[in-house]
């Protein structure tokens, strides 16, 4: 009976300006879920866009490095092999072997959780340590000469073919 009685004290209609604000209220706010929406789809597809960008940037920049140090490595094995020296010392030379590394540091974090070079990265890292080896010892031998060359042609074939396939899905996109 309370219940009722409470109910009949509701006014039966509801002013305009109510009805107006509301539906104003509820107009705007789709559409501002609309467009924040299709804002965030945008940013996260340029971001997507930007992180693919990245990684090639990475690989492409890794690859032309481990071509530099594999032309070093052959210059340096064809000099040893002429002069029949199984060690190559830059101690006391005064210079240091011309092995680059920069790249490999700036980008070794991107490259690590880089899908494609998951299978690789192992002998990616092998690779740079040899190197690494070498420019802190200051000594290199044939046998490491050979060891990095093996492992330095392979990886540039592999990441050269990474580079060639996101360019053709670069272009197809």
């Amino acid at each position: 009976m309370f219940i009722l009685n409470t109910l009949s004290q509701i006014p039966t209609y509801i002013p305009v300006p109510v009805i107006s604000a509301l539906l104003g209220a509820c107009v705007g706010g789709a559409i501002s879920y609309i467009n924040i929406n299709r804002q965030f789809r945008e940013q996260r597809r340029r971001d997507i866009s930007q992180e693919r960008k990245n990684e090639m940037i990475a690989i492409n920049s890794v690859a032309k490095e481990l071509e530099y140090n594999c032309i070093q490595l052959l210059n340096y094995q064809k000099y040893m092999d002429e002069f029949g020296i199984l060690e190559l010392y830059s101690k006391g030379t005064g210079s240091s072997f011309l092995f680059k590394q920069d790249k490999w540091i700036k980008h070794s974090d991107l490259l690590e959780f880089t899908v494609e070079l998951e299978g690789i990265l192992s002998d990616l890292q092998y690779f740079y340590y040899l190197m690494s080896a070498s420019l802190s010892s200051q000594k290199i031998s044939v046998d490491n000469i050979q060891d990095s060359l093996k492992t330095g042609h392979k990886l540039i074939n592999y990441m050269n073919d990474i580079v060639k396939t996101k360019r053709e899905q670069q272009k197809r996109s």
